[in-house]
């Protein structure tokens, strides 16, 4: 399954990427690159700013999407 996680770089979204990552595919959607899941394809944008989040949902298949 592919999971898109907002907020990846943080404590949280760290964290679960690292846990699971054993039975998921995840993509990153944050301010920062996270040094925690450095391998993790993420998207550095304002989640705020739609147009600038928007690619992250284009053109993906994710399965489910992660708010944190």
């Amino acid at each position: 399954m592919k999971v898109l996680v907002t907020g990846s770089s943080g404590l949280i979204g760290s964290m679960l990427i690292n846990t699971l990552s054993d039975s998921f595919t995840f993509s990153g959607l944050d301010v920062a690159k996270s040094d925690h899941a450095p391998d993790v394809p993420t998207l550095i944008c304002d989640a705020s700013d739609y147009a600038a989040m928007s690619p992250a949902f284009k053109g993906r298949s994710e399965e489910h999407t992660s708010e944190l």
